[in-house]
């Protein structure tokens, strides 16, 4: 049985797969912090959220570890700050600067410290965890759905009228209407979903990104 101090070493039930053609008020590709934020901030306002995520939880990524203070008051928004503070981290108590010879310290006013919240450092897997594991509850509640083990392979269009795709390079004559991808990766059952807006929070290489800067406008 998992110990709940280790809460992030276990997997997030995500809840039945929605059948393929399901249209939901907005689809967001990417379950990392941006993107279940922003799931958990929909799904809250009422909307019919999907939340994608190409990797399946437990899992983390190389980072900093670091947690900005205004980062710290949408975890609390979230009701995910108090968990994420029961286990080990460390409060930002000021900055250094190095040239690798010299370096520059500047500390935060010890009295302003607590009122300010400058930020953590924290293990990234457990922020991680947290925040899709809560944007999972709240989407689930709000008549959404949840989808880890699933990499975005295509994206859909329209010319924004209903019409059929106007083609790369057609800027803003072209509209993103969905997506499809593989569930459980290569070899997995192709599913494709629609939504009138689509929020891609899917890192460097987000094909959602990728196909409106690159694909539709033309922009490296």
């Amino acid at each position: 049985m998992l110990r709940d101090d280790c809460f992030w070493e276990g997997p997030i039930d995500s809840g039945p797969i929605p059948e393929s053609g399901e249209q939901f008020d907005i689809i967001v590709v990417g379950g990392g912090p941006g993107g279940s934020a922003a799931a958990f901030y929909a799904a809250e306002r009422g909307l019919r959220v999907l939340l994608l995520e190409r990797r399946v939880f437990p899992d983390t990524k190389v980072c900093g570890d670091a947690v900005g203070g205004r980062s710290l008051s949408f975890i609390k928004e979230m009701g995910i700050k108090e968990r994420l503070e029961s286990g080990a981290h460390f409060r930002v108590l000021g900055i250094t600067f190095s040239d690798g010879k010299n370096f520059i310290e500047i500390p935060l006013p010890e009295d302003e410290i607590e009122a300010k919240e400058a930020g953590y450092s924290i293990p990234r897997i457990r922020t991680d965890w947290l925040l899709f594991n809560r944007a999972t509850e709240v989407v689930r509640e709000n008549g959404g759905a949840v989808i880890q083990g699933f990499p975005v392979k295509k994206v859909l269009y329209d010319d924004g009228r209903g019409g059929d795709d106007p083609g790369p390079g057609s800027g803003d004559s072209r509209r993103i209407i969905g997506i499809s991808g593989l569930r459980g990766g290569r070899g997995g059952e192709e599913l494709s979903f629609s939504a009138p807006f689509t929020i891609g929070a899917g890192g460097y290489n987000c094909p959602i990104a990728r196909g409106m800067v690159k694909d539709t406008y033309g922009e490296s």
